[in-house]
């Protein structure tokens, strides 16, 4: 089944003009990975440029890594301190990402 999410049907079209050598070597790949031409192009640019991390999902992975190091780790003290130095990493880099969008505004 298809992630509709990933490939929502109301895409706009985008015409690419390819020219035939290279047209050649896609159909090739995407007959080889048992594939359209469309899918082998989708997964092309994906792996050329890959989703960025979201943040949310890095906040996410940060406090799950909180709760397991504070219950696996007996030296609490260091913990905590290595924590509290990736937290601030993690606000700077937000600051970073908005200063960033805002002057794309």
């Amino acid at each position: 089944m298809v992630d509709e999410s990933k490939y929502p049907t109301r895409i706009a079209p985008y015409g690419l003009r390819i020219p035939p050598d290279l047209k050649v070597r896609i159909q090739t790949a995407a007959d080889a990975n048992s594939r359209t031409m469309h899918s082998e192009i989708l997964a092309a640019l994906e792996e050329k440029f890959p989703a960025q991390p979201q943040l949310s999902n890095v906040e996410s992975s940060l406090v799950l890594l909180k709760f397991a190091l504070l219950r696996d780790n007996p030296d609490r003290a260091k913990t905590l301190m290595a924590l509290r130095e990736l937290e601030e990493d993690l606000k700077d880099l937000k600051k970073h990402i908005y200063r960033g969008l805002k002057a794309e505004d």
